[in-house]
């Protein structure tokens, strides 16, 4: 069965958080003609030896560079992933929680390999988590859950390059609500959707 980046996609949502991980084949991946449990054996030992390297900061590497690839594809806890298609390039960035500089933003090519360009946001905004990365008539948004002393808000930054800089947060005063998705209807205007179906104009 022929693996495409929605795989790799599914991966990345669905990829448990195992000491081992999971091994899938890369699109266009060469089959091994031998048996299943002969492939199994040389897919664990690619897995044990050297061949997915390192990455930038000394983790393992999801690519094992044998058309195969490790779940969880970003290792490290990586919470809550938004994923944007841009052209040939797709960002990513993951709940951030209390941790400052937060939201990092990661570049990938192929849904496997992806490197970490830098935070969106410097300044402490409380707990954040579960946001919606897009991009609308040429600029990148973030809208971002956070909750600090009890309160909880949606914010919005934005950026005309996803390397920054973003912009300060800006507090919508959507209070109460979580999971912020991002629409444009036929019309051309703009939505934000929330958890429980709410949404705003």
């Amino acid at each position: 069965m022929k693996h495409t980046r929605r795989d790799a996609l599914k991966a990345i949502f669905l990829g448990a958080a195992s000491t081992q991980g999971t091994i899938e084949p890369v699109q266009g991946a060469a089959r091994e003609e031998s048996g299943p449990q002969e492939k199994r054996r040389h897919l664990i030992d690619g897995q044990r030896g050297t061949a997915s390297g390192k990455g930038i900061e000394g983790q393992r590497r999801a690519d094992l560079g044998n058309g195969t690839f490790l779940n969880p594809i970003v290792a490290g806890d990586h919470p809550d992933p938004t994923v944007l298609k841009d052209g040939n390039d797709y960002y990513m960035t993951f709940s951030s929680f209390y941790s400052y500089p937060g939201v990092i933003i990661w570049h990938s090519r192929d849904l496997v390999n992806w490197t970490p360009i830098g935070p969106a946001v410097t300044r402490p905004l409380g707990t954040i988590w579960a946001m919606d990365l897009v991009k609308h008539d040429g600029r990148f948004y973030i809208y971002i859950p956070a909750s600090s002393e009890g309160r909880q808000s949606i914010f919005v930054i934005y950026a005309d390059d996803i390397r920054g800089p973003w912009s300060d947060p800006i507090d919508l005063k959507v209070v109460g609500c979580i999971d912020p998705g991002h629409a444009v209807g036929e019309d051309g205007r703009r939505y934000l959707f929330f958890n429980g179906v709410r949404r705003i104009a």
